[in-house]
């Protein structure tokens, strides 16, 4: 298998990534892609759907733009150690994992990575996140968050919920004995429901690429959080 290399850029927080000259939002939080026409990844053309869970192009292009032409899920993205290096907004598609760091094991909820992380403030509290770039904001039900630092509040959007406005906070997190601080959004009480039944506290989002550079392996149930600069982990895992 090559190494396939794509751009993105960051359209409030969500990753927008580029694809053969066109434009799909990342979730690594779908189980299915969407769009109108099969997406060239790698070197074959791969059939997508044209509505996932209400997800069509049609309202992605009404929210994020008119250059946005569908979704990538975890469907195209599950065969290949998925890399994601903020500092130069580039997503690679690798055979191997190339990034050096804290290793943690994943469980797969309906083809979505999932992984465990402990709450500072309320306990030291163990919560099941998935991780969803499709949220520019990590997202928790708002009793785990009345404690926290307050940020006022803004505009979000989720695909499955639409856009809608929420209070936010400073969160911190213990991943893998490491605190670092996340701003995160009360969960919509929509999505709180869908995660619920699978037993999910919530959602760590896009803001997690502002402290790591990422490889999710599913077929292995393991996620790499290492140098956010794809320079330096190139050379640390050479």
């Amino acid at each position: 298998m090559d190494v396939a290399e794509y751009t993105y850029r960051l359209q409030n927080g969500q990753p927008i990534v580029t694809v053969a000259g066109k434009q799909y939002l990342l979730s690594t939080g779908a189980a299915r892609s969407v769009g109108n026409a099969p997406v060239l990844m790698g070197r074959r053309d791969i059939d997508v759907l044209t509505s996932y869970q209400g997800i069509t192009p049609a309202n992605l292009r009404e929210r994020l733009g008119s250059r946005v032409v569908g979704m990538l899920g975890m469907d195209l993205l599950a065969p290949f150690a998925v890399h994601l290096y903020p500092e130069e907004r580039l997503l690679r598609l690798c055979p191997t994992c190339e990034i050096e760091g804290d290793t943690l094991p994943l469980d797969i909820v309906h083809g979505a990575p999932v992984f465990s992380v402990q709450a500072g403030g309320i306990g030291g509290r163990k919560m099941r996140l998935a991780v969803d770039t499709s949220s520019a904001l990590s997202l928790v039900p708002e009793p785990l968050l009345r404690h926290c630092e307050t940020l006022g509040s803004r505009e979000c959007y989720h695909p499955l919920v639409g856009t809608y406005r929420t209070p936010c906070y400073l969160l911190d997190l213990s991943i893998d004995g490491t605190d670092r601080r996340f701003r995160a959004g009360v969960l919509p009480k929509s999505l709180e429901a869908q995660l619920g039944k699978e037993r999910l506290d919530g959602i760590l989002g896009a803001d997690l690429l502002e402290h790591f550079g990422v490889c999710l392996r599913l077929t292995r149930r393991m996620i790499t959080l290492g140098p956010r600069n794809f320079g330096i982990a190139a050379a640390a895992g050479a």
